[in-house]
């Protein structure tokens, strides 16, 4: 059975994870984590929030479905990012695109499990 895929564009607080380079400098010299959190604190604290409220559906989504979700977070700031709004119309973040087909946008938990569910229950059918 294929995974559902789930895109996830919302705006992500860039970390040194973005750059390996760094990321690689920063972790063997015993900084890592220190430099993320001082990154972090730089954002506004409406745009914290919301990505840890993210993180903890991304947690949620990811507990409940397992392997059976493929999960893919695009920067809303990004190239990527950019494509999706356009292709998809997206005005608001998060927005969920799920099996390149369905599109939510907002903080709707239970529409996003709905939409999930019905994706699964017809991947039997498809050929």
């Amino acid at each position: 059975m294929r995974p559902v895929s789930l895109d996830i564009v919302a705006h992500v607080p860039a970390t040194l994870a973005c750059c390996c380079a760094c990321s690689t400098v920063f972790k063997n010299s015993g900084f890592e984590d220190e430099v993320n959190r001082e990154i972090l604190r730089e954002y506004p604290e409406s745009l914290r929030e919301e990505y840890a409220r993210l993180a903890t559906w991304i947690g949620e989504i990811t507990a409940l479905y397992r392997e059976t979700v493929r999960i893919r977070i695009i920067d809303a700031a990004s190239v990527a990012g950019l494509y999706k709004a356009v292709r998809h119309w997206l005005r608001t973040y998060p927005a969920f695109i799920v099996d390149k087909r369905h599109v939510l946008s907002g903080w709707d938990r239970n529409r996003l499990r709905d939409v999930l569910d019905e994706c699964l229950r017809q991947i039997p059918a498809r050929h």
